[in-house]
């Protein structure tokens, strides 16, 4: 399996992660986000503990939680916010990363990732501009929803 093999299998956490937490920060027709939402429901159980009784707390908690974030690609998810939006606006929002974009932020800042690591930043940029759900995401992916 070797150091390749624990790349990829912590990238999987890393993607599914990352979706997550994109699409609880995309924001609705209204302007809210599902994370504000949920940052209410937890804000409203401290405040009132009967309300901490109520199925919907417990539940905002594990979303607001999430996946497990692979602490041994916390280096690449920062290079993926650093790097997030930097290409510029498209029709749909934020353009995609493009190589000329990762290879700027690779001079200015001296990191210059690998060819796995440039490959990931990809797939974390798609993931962030357009967060698919987390079941379709999994089958992608070729995991369970429950692993983690």
């Amino acid at each position: 399996h070797g150091t390749r093999g624990f790349f990829q299998d912590q990238l999987l956490l890393l993607i599914r992660y990352a979706a997550h937490h994109a699409r609880l920060d995309k924001p609705e027709k209204d302007g809210s986000t599902p994370r504000k939402a949920l940052e209410g429901i937890v804000r409203r159980g401290d405040d009132e503990p009967a309300w901490r009784a109520r199925p919907g707390y417990a539940r905002a908690l594990r979303e607001l939680d999430g996946p497990t974030f692979p602490d041994a690609l916390a280096y690449l998810y920062q290079w993926s916010l650093e790097l997030y939006g930097r290409s510029g606006t498209a029709f749909e929002g934020v353009a995609p990363l493009s190589f000329a974009t990762l290879w700027y932020w690779a001079a200015f800042t001296q990191q210059w990732p690998t060819t796995d690591e440039v490959a990931a930043l990809f797939r974390l940029d798609v993931v962030l501009r357009h967060p698919p759900d987390d079941r379709e995401l999994c089958k992608q992916l070729g995991i369970s929803p429950d692993h983690d």
